[in-house]
């Protein structure tokens, strides 16, 4: 019951983002988000995200851009527990495991599986965690 009311407190925050008109310039599709949702910086960039689903409490960035607006099937899939640094870019038919982080500036467009760190253009892991217990935010 409590997670139906905390998902419900999210729909509607995301319609008080989205009358606004624009003033926050972040553009989120409805259900593809789960709940546990942080957007901190709201107001240092656009936030895009145009994905397939995305897991519980991830974090995104201010600049991140996710999926191509042109493409309905070619859209990523974000796990649970990701950590989306500012400006990172991903694109295409990808998908993100649980507990990622992905460092600021970072282009993705291939997999990454679960419990990495990664960064670059394009993105490489960097670092992968053995302890999968701690969530990545």
């Amino acid at each position: 019951e409590q997670r139906e009311s905390q998902s419900a407190f999210n729909l509607f925050f995301l319609r008080i983002l989205f009358s606004r008109g624009g003033k926050y310039q972040i553009a989120i599709g409805l259900n593809m988000v789960g709940p546990g949702l942080r957007i901190p910086h709201s107001r240092g960039g656009g936030v895009i995200v145009n994905c397939l689903s995305m897991g519980c409490n991830c974090q995104i960035n201010s600049g991140v851009v996710i999926g191509l607006n042109k493409t309905p099937d070619n859209r990523p899939i974000i796990g649970n527990n990701v950590l989306l640094s500012p400006g990172v870019k991903i694109t295409g038919k990808c998908k993100i495991g649980d507990n990622v982080a992905i460092q600021p500036n970072s282009v993705v467009f291939r997999d990454i599986p679960d419990n990495c760190i990664c960064s670059g253009i394009p993105a490489q892991i960097i670092k992968r965690r053995s302890d999968s217990s701690q969530s990545v935010p």
